[in-house]
């Protein structure tokens, strides 16, 4: 096991379920209704190479990485949200 793999193990045994991510973001609404995210989906997809996500690939990529999603909170303005997670239990 190489030193980045035994530090990755170290980290992941010393988190409890108290461990909290939030993710500020830019959510692609489902629906067609125009949104912020949308035009920043076009530029990154055509001039980066990336994409914005919607909040169900958040939770995918979250739960990938061991973390269960709380909630998700929208700003009122400005198109961003808060998804909060906490470490999966067990």
């Amino acid at each position: 096991m190489n030193q980045r793999t035994r530090s990755g193990h170290t980290h992941r045994r010393q988190r409890d379920r108290t461990t909290r991510r939030v993710v500020i973001e830019s959510l692609l609404p489902l629906g067609d209704e125009q949104h912020p995210s949308k035009l920043s989906d076009l530029i990154m997809l055509t001039m980066a190479g990336g994409r914005e996500r919607t909040e169900s690939e958040y939770t995918a990529l979250l739960g990938a990485a061991g973390f269960v999603v709380d909630r998700t909170v929208m700003a009122p303005v400005g198109g961003y949200s808060a998804i909060e997670a906490t470490i999966k239990a067990g």
